[in-house]
């Protein structure tokens, strides 16, 4: 649904009484509400179950480039992601007709050290490696493709991004406005010395675990062995 800050911030000086209904929200509040409120969001991108979108993304590949920067201004140019925020990978043949995806694995610290030959290519990656460097992150894919026909493909969690201003139009997920008013509502208590409403926490707790809930995705766990265990399904599928 679409909202602004400016609404969520009155409603949440409202919720505590820190401001009457109907009552002008100051520029001084209302700054400091929007700096609130986008620090709680910052800390809701570090937390699994406030992340509502999976998006697959699709970046090209250069012949033997052994390794890409991810993030704003990067080789592949979009959000900088953490290590959790990428959840599979997989390389897109280009040149078949319909495109076909093939999944690879994402290596974890130990895997991807034990590799003996890094620097070992082939036509096909068949996993990656991502480092969360700052600025901008790094993925090294392995085997090193040789061809640049074919893309990679990654599935990342996208979380709810920060307010720019008071006035800017939003589209929030179900479920997220009523959570994000009430837990700034509890934040905003501090501050302003107010003490916290028992009913008020528990509208704050319920309503974030709702919507957590809602974003919540079954894992599927490797075998080892070629197949997944899709806890969904309950059986062992082909990987």
């Amino acid at each position: 649904m679409a909202t602004t800050a400016a609404t969520i911030i009155r409603g949440a000086f409202e919720t505590i009484g820190v401001i009457g209904e109907g009552e002008t929200l100051s520029a001084a509040k209302g700054a400091d509400g929007l700096r609130r409120l986008n620090l709680m969001l910052g800390s809701w991108t570090i937390q699994r179950g406030t992340i509502p979108v999976i998006a697959r993304e699709v970046f090209t590949l250069v012949a033997s480039q052994a390794s890409y920067t991810i993030g704003p201004g990067g080789n592949f140019n979009t959000a900088l992601p953490s290590r959790d925020d990428l959840v599979s990978a997989a390389i897109l043949l280009t040149a078949s007709t319909p495109n076909t995806e093939l999944p690879i694995a994402v290596y974890n610290d130990a895997t991807y050290d034990a590799i003996a030959v890094k620097g070992l290519s082939s036509s096909l990656a068949q996993g990656i490696y991502y480092s969360p460097t700052f600025p901008l992150g790094t993925i090294i894919p392995w085997a090193i493709p040789n061809t640049g026909v074919n893309a990679l493909v990654l599935y990342l969690r996208k979380p709810l991004v920060a307010f720019t201003s008071l006035p800017a139009v939003y589209q929030l997920p179900a479920g997220a406005e009523e959570a994000i008013e009430y837990q700034l509502a509890l934040r905003l208590c501090g501050p302003y010395s107010v003490p916290v409403d028992p009913d008020v926490k528990a509208l704050a707790k319920a309503s974030l675990a709702a919507f957590k809930r809602s974003n919540y995705r079954a894992d599927v766990l490797t075998s080892g062995r070629g197949v997944w265990y899709d806890i969904e399904a309950g059986q062992l599928v082909p990987r």
